[in-house]
């Protein structure tokens, strides 16, 4: 895994995953940051700040899940 982003919204796009009323996006192909930060921008979205534990337990579920199914 190269990314997680996340957006606010009600309805998240095709894709993304819901935690909290923001969308997150998990990207696999490596990306620099700069390149990130940008396609972040492109989807009105930021780079994943995490401010809790239930946050980082979502995030770590998610990861752990795309690991295993590859």
């Amino acid at each position: 895994m190269s990314g997680v982003w996340a957006q606010q919204g009600d309805e998240c796009p095709e894709n993304w995953y819901e935690h909290a009323d923001r969308c997150y996006k998990f990207v696999q192909h490596p990306t620099p940051v700069q390149r990130a930060r940008i396609e972040c921008q492109q989807d009105s979205a930021t780079l994943v700040k995490v401010h809790n534990a239930a946050e980082h337990a979502f995030i770590q579920k998610i990861l752990v899940m795309k690991t295993i199914a590859g």
